[in-house]
């Protein structure tokens, strides 16, 4: 009787879905391999189970699997076996471009026996999915090659063979295989020729270029191997089969171009590209059709710059400037004009700059537009500009109130009030109490003013008067700091309150970071949910709040009955947000392999470059690397496991790690080269790959202690971790978290002989103890001055928070560490007997118990204090000085009492975080 592999594979899945403990499912599976040791199915399941353990002998199944006979036709379960070959490669750290040749064969052996072309190919397309979404590059061309014996005259799989090249070719340049990848360069780039004279001989092969879709895919070659003039003049050809394409899609392929020869270097063609594209688009009008293309604009300028000095050529762009402006002013065109005056002729760069006020300072792009080149100007112009942006102002306001239209005159207002800001606040040098205080009290007044007159308000108005009283704070200094920092969160809050839909993204960017910096973390988690931040942005914008929050504020927050305002009533949870955004490149990441893997006629090749690099972003992205070591730290503070499934996401290289953030995110209005507000309120700067290392040592020591698996699993990534940790240039670790990593120094040399049975350097273990014991009294020192600052500001402030749960993770891993010490000390045979005494670890565990025991007490002293005074703290803050009465005049009562009552509650909520952590 016939065995139906469906029903085989079907019976597969139930039994891993069944058993799915990986201990238990092993037992499983071994006992029925006694009874049917050469069923594939049973050895394929054990071949997964193993490569998670223990790699060496999973191989070992492996090759039981490939050496059967008969051999495996199933393509489904070979498909499994693939899958878990190439991962457990990946997992040993190697990068892969091919599969092991053994499944590889059975594959091809697979396809080849099909009798029906229609089964070959759809065998083939198998191979070919699995292997691009394993990024087998290798593969993918392979299986390629084959279709194409099968699909002669289809052009997709042609085009497909050669993106395939040119990714294999990308894959074996990083495994380190340069004659390989030369080779498979070489074939992508000759294939796309042959296409080109295919298409210029009009022959009637499949393998030419027809579509836009093709000629762009053309180009995205040329681009690999940096062929850029090769890539011009196939544009410029004057081959039907190229201007026909070009003349369906011309911005598409102006673009191309300008980006092609300022590749290439190319500035004569660029300059005369340039300048007879916009001549011969001038209309009778006076329009230009070109004018409003600012990359047109900026490749001529370019040119210029580049090319010999000529008088001439700028008389040309000069008057071509200027004509734009004049018949059809557009904001391309001024940009175009002031940064040719910034260049050739600065003397006329402030009438310029004055004109471009004139046309849109009613518009929101103005500062951005202008503020770069306001900047070099000399006192004297800034202050001649400032005047000029004033005057019209006011002049915008009498016109306005004729109309009864403010929308425009208030958006001129803003935008003078940001150079003032621009000009008088953000540059270190101009800094002064009494033009801060002033300024953020006619930001405020201008707020109050729009509600009065019906307008709505505007909240880049409160974001001016917050960044202003954070610099007054800073620049003040105690005791000031703290009323003006209070009164900075309590205007963001107002703020966002009284925004209609709550989604004011730069509001609620400046407001996160605030009161992160306040301490007010629950305040700060509940207002993520209103970003609605997209999936393809959460790399870029998530460090905003996630950064650190494991030691800012790692516990859930229940909701504040006492405040009405909308956020009230949500649940903030550090790791619950983790875990989406995590998720979410999980989920991204299956989306792409998807599609990456979908049947190869409705694979796009001219998006295969990009979506497979877009891919490698994903999976090699530094912030999700950065957010699971969050959720580990907060797991381990909050004394449950480690969630397991986060290290299916783990790259071995972590050396290829790239770093997207986009740094520049929120408002910002400063002056080039001042300190931005970040710089003011996140002090050590955002974590880098020198903070990201010594955490995950300080991971790999904690998940020892715990006997659970560490987020890195192959030798040489912890050597290269190890290799680039000692960065003295970084300044994301403080003097105290350098303090903390010698500690950490002492507790993973003890770790790696007490648990793991190594030897470690040639410091006697019982030193390393006094070593350590000696590092815990000076701590043991700190915490009562910690404690009597965190009693006397109002807000607990995340530097301290920070402190106090880094110390707590210590207190969490030393406590772990006595354990497993004494229990060494139990037993008979260890190598380590009489090399430590029981009073090494006595003297250790009751300097844990100890410090742990102050850091409480620092704790219930401060929420003692927030539940005896309430919210009168924070609203004397509030009130406090002139910034304070105006606030107070701006907002009604029950607007800061509200604002008091979630600070109190936030502050309450953060230190009693720290009571939570649990030594055992």
């Amino acid at each position: 009787m016939a065995v139906n592999p469906d029903k085989l594979m079907e019976k597969l899945k139930q039994l891993q879905i069944k058993f799915d403990r990986p201990k238990i499912a092993l037992k499983e599976c071994n006992k029925r391999l006694q009874k049917h040791p050469k069923d594939p199915y049973m050895l394929a399941w054990k071949f997964g189970l193993l490569s998670e353990t223990d790699p060496e002998a999973a191989w070992l199944v492996y090759h039981d699997l490939c050496k059967l006979n008969p051999s495996i036709t199933d393509k489904n379960l070979l498909l499994q076996i693939y899958f878990v070959a190439v991962t457990t490669k990946q997992c040993d750290g190697e990068r892969c471009n091919f599969a092991p040749p053994e499944i590889q064969a059975l594959w091809l052996n697979v396809a080849k026996s099909m009798k029906l072309r229609s089964e070959r190919v759809i065998a083939l397309q198998e191979i070919l999915a699995a292997a691009v979404q394993t990024d087998c590059w290798g593969d993918a061309q392979s299986a390629l090659l084959h279709l194409r014996k099968e699909l002669p005259n289809d052009a997709n799989c042609y085009f497909l063979y050669i993106a395939a090249s040119q990714l294999s070719s990308s894959k074996l340049k990083l495994i380190g295989k340069k004659n390989e990848s030369d080779l498979a360069g070489i074939l992508a780039y000759r294939h796309v020729l042959k296409a080109i004279q295919n298409s210029s001989s009009k022959s009637a092969s499949m393998e030419r270029i027809t579509s836009a879709r093709q000629l762009r895919f053309v180009a995205q070659i040329y681009k690999h191997h940096g062929r850029w003039k090769e890539l011009i003049e196939l544009l410029n050809c004057d081959q039907e089969y190229v201007q026909s394409i070009i003349a369906a899609n011309q911005v598409e392929f102006v673009q191309l171009k300008l980006t092609g020869m300022e590749q290439a270097q190319m500035w004569q063609p660029l300059w005369e590209f340039t300048v007879g594209l916009l001549t011969r688009s001038v209309k009778p009008s006076g329009e230009i059709t070109w004018g409003n293309d600012w990359k047109l604009w900026r490749s001529m300028l370019l040119a210029i710059e580049m090319l010999p000095p000529s008088e001439e050529n700028k008389k040309t762009a000069s008057d071509l400037i200027a004509f734009s402006c004049e018949h059809k002013p557009s904001r391309e065109a001024f940009l175009a004009w002031m940064t040719f005056a910034a260049r050739c002729c600065h003397n006329r760069l402030l009438t310029i700059c004055q004109k471009y006020w004139d046309a849109f300072s009613g518009f929101n792009c103005c500062f951005d537009d202008l503020r770069k080149f306001v900047e070099q100007f000399d006192s004297k112009q800034r202050k001649a500009f400032l005047n000029h942006a004033s005057k019209a102002a006011h002049a915008a306001g009498l016109k306005e109130k004729h109309n009864q239209d403010w929308s425009r005159w208030l958006q001129t207002e803003i935008n003078s009030l940001k150079f003032d800001y621009l000009l008088s606040i953000s540059r270190p040098n101009t800094r002064k109490r009494t033009v801060i205080e002033p300024f953020v009290i006619n930001c405020l007044d201008l707020y109050h003013l729009s509600n009065e007159i019906g307008h709505e308000p505007n909240p880049e108005l409160g974001v001016l008067a917050i960044m202003g009283l954070v610099h007054l704070a800073i620049m003040l200094g105690s005791p000031d700091d703290g009323h003006l920092m209070l009164q900075a969160g309590a205007l963001a809050h107002f703020l966002h309150v009284q925004q209609k839909d709550h989604k004011n993204r730069p509001l609620l960017l400046l407001s996160i970071r605030l009161h992160l910096f306040l301490g007010f973390g629950s305040y700060a988690l509940s207002l993520w949910p209103f970003l609605g931040v997209k999936e393809i942005l959460l790399e870029t914008v998530s460090h905003t709040l996630l950064s650190q929050i494991s030691i800012n504020h790692p516990f859930d927050s229940g909701p504040n009955a006492s405040v009405h305002s909308h956020q009230s009533t949500r649940l903030a949870s550090p790791d619950g947000i983790l875990r989406d955004t995590i998720r979410t490149f999980s989920r991204t990441l299956g989306k792409l392999n998807q599609f990456l893997g979908a049947d190869f006629t409705q694979l796009e090749y001219d998006q295969v470059l990009e979506n497979s690099e877009f891919r490698d972003q994903l999976e090699y992205s530094l912030v999700k690397h950065m957010w699971i070591l969050e959720r580990r730290r907060i797991a381990r503070l909050s004394g449950v496991p480690c969630d397991q499934e986060d290290l299916g996401l783990v790259k071995s290289h972590l050396e290829s790690l790239k770093d997207h953030r986009d740094m520049n995110v929120g408002p910002n209005f400063e002056s080039t080269g001042s300190q931005g507000l970040d710089a003011l309120l996140f002090p050590l700067g955002y974590p880098d790959e020198y903070w990201f290392s010594n955490a995950v040592l300080v991971d790999e020591i904690c998940s020892t202690l715990a006997r659970e698996s560490p987020m890195i699993r192959n030798r040489d990534t912890r050597y290269i971790l190890e290799k680039i940790q000692p960065n003295p240039v970084s300044l994301t670790l403080g003097r105290l978290e350098n303090l903390f990593m010698n500690g950490w120094g002492s507790i993973r040399a003890i770790t790696a002989q007490v648990v793991l049975d190594e030897e470690w350097g040639n410091i006697p273990i019982s030193e390393t103890f006094q070593t350590l014991n000696n590092w815990f009294q000076i701590v043991e020192q700190m915490i009562p001055k910690w404690g009597v600052i965190f009693g006397n500001t109002i807000y607990p402030k995340s530097r301290m928070l920070q402190l106090f749960f880094q110390v707590l993770e210590i207190l969490q891993a030393v406590s772990r560490l006595c354990d497993s010490a004494f229990a060494c000390l139990k037993k008979k045979t260890s190598r380590l007997k009489g090399k430590f005494t029981k009073e090494d670890v006595d003297k250790l565990a009751l300097l844990t118990e100890g410090v742990y025991k102050s850091i409480r007490k620092c704790a219930d002293d401060k929420i003692q204090s927030v539940q005896r005074d309430g919210v009168k703290p924070f609203l004397a803050s509030f009130r406090h000085g002139a910034t304070g009465a105006c606030l107070e005049k701006t907002f009604n009562h029950e607007a800061l009492l509200d604002a008091a009552k979630e600070f109190a509650h936030s502050t309450e909520d953060a230190v009693s975080g720290i009571l939570k952590v649990k030594l055992k």
